[in-house]
């Protein structure tokens, strides 16, 4: 890492297709840091069943480990527009 503070992110669409052993290994992933800092962030996008998924038994240390759930599915066009595009 420089001194930019740049940061590697991994952005996996269709998170609940994903093994729960692939889920823990990107736990670990995400949990390396180098001089105390992060070096990955993982961002998970999928349906209602990733969430279902996260709070199986194996995956509570992963799903604890959420920021933000953001839901589109009641969202309008304009919302959506205006919240999530840049």
């Amino acid at each position: 890492m420089d001194s930019t503070r740049r940061r590697c992110v991994l952005l996996t669409d269709e998170a609940q297709e994903m093994s729960p052993a692939a889920l823990c290994e990107l736990r670990l992933q995400a949990s390396a840091r180098f001089d105390s800092q992060p070096l990955l962030c993982v961002v998970l996008a999928g349906d209602a069943r990733l969430i279902g998924k996260l709070r199986r038994e194996e995956l509570i240390t992963l799903g604890s480990r959420i920021r933000t759930r953001p839901s589109t599915e009641h969202a309008s066009r304009e919302e959506l527009v205006g919240d999530w595009l840049i």
